[in-house]
């Protein structure tokens, strides 16, 4: 529909919450741009440019609930929390208590609480603390102080925890994802280790290695019940239910490349086959025409077959 070419390496790009604006990071700079809607067009509109004042390149954005804030996090160490517009009474904030470069950052879902990993496997929560209301105050400047966002009122930012994972000093932090409705934060290590954690407690929940090579992608899903990490050295994806402990997908790709690629016959399924496939009396041959088209088989160089 829409294509921005930025003529540099995109590091991260994030829709906001409610679908209005996307944020792009190349660089040290961060763009704001309007998301394409039937009014404007099939066209991203700029919406504004910001350094955030990162001295090395942005490595992750996370938006708040609201839509208004983002918070960016990069290799000079530092994380930064600005707003999308100027807003009245609202502080930029400036976080420098990490050691190593900054992997993510994520709002909690309340938007209290900030979090924070970095490649030596330091969780940094900050919390804003606001302000109790004076007495003597009119009812009415502490009921327009309350319809503001959240950062725009009276308070400050506090560190609530700060803790070290990982153990070994090889041991380095890859990638980490977030959900935030579970809680939940899942860390990769560069030894093959994943490690999830509940916060802002900061408890371990688990902990598995899924080899010795580094982990390159873990994601978080179905509410915080699955897991899916990744490595692309030997092309493994797992997807882990850590409740149950119990293997949803776990699948290997080929070392070499792919040689041949082959589909199923595609052989479309009548409206009748489909209605007997609900019933108890269905055919074999039935069932197995539903699958038809869907199934890939590939042939790699390494001689196996997937």
């Amino acid at each position: 529909l829409s294509r921005i070419n930025f003529k540099v390496h995109v590091e991260s790009a994030r829709f906001s919450p409610n679908g209005m604006f996307i944020a792009v990071t190349h660089g040290r700079k961060l763009q704001i741009w309007r998301a394409p809607t039937l009014k404007v067009g099939w066209q991203f509109v700029k919406h504004q440019q910001t350094t955030c004042g990162h001295q090395d390149d942005i490595v992750d954005i996370a938006w708040a609930d609201d839509s208004l804030f983002v918070a960016t996090c990069g290799k000079d160490m530092t994380v930064r929390l600005t707003s999308v517009d100027r807003l009245d009474d609202f502080q930029p904030l400036w976080l420098c208590e990490h050691r190593s470069p900054v992997r993510g950052v994520f709002f909690s879902k309340d938007m209290k609480h900030l979090y924070s990993m970095s490649r030596d496997g330091c969780i940094l929560s900050i919390c804003y603390n606001l302000k109790e209301d004076e007495e003597g105050e009119p009812k009415k400047a502490n009921e327009n102080v309350a319809e503001r966002p959240l950062y725009c009122r009276p308070g400050e930012w506090k560190i609530a925890n700060k803790c070290f994972v990982g153990g070994e000093v090889f041991q380095k932090v890859m990638r980490c994802a977030f959900d935030a409705d579970a809680r939940l934060l899942l860390a990769g290590f560069s030894t093959g280790v994943f490690m999830l954690f509940e916060v802002p407690e900061m408890n371990t929940l688990q902990k598995m290695s899924l080899g010795g090579s580094a982990l390159d992608v873990v994601s978080l899903g179905a509410k915080g019940d699955w897991l899916a990490v990744g490595n692309a050295e030997i092309g493994q994806l797992l997807v882990w239910e850590w409740r149950s402990e119990t293997y949803i997908l776990k699948q290997q790709g080929h070392h070499w490349g792919v040689q041949c690629v082959a589909y199923s016959p595609a052989a479309g399924s009548s409206l009748s086959q489909r209605k007997a496939m609900s019933t108890a009396d269905s055919r074999p041959e039935d069932k197995g025409s539903m699958l038809a088209g869907r199934l890939l088989a590939t042939g790699g160089y390494d001689g196996n077959g997937c």
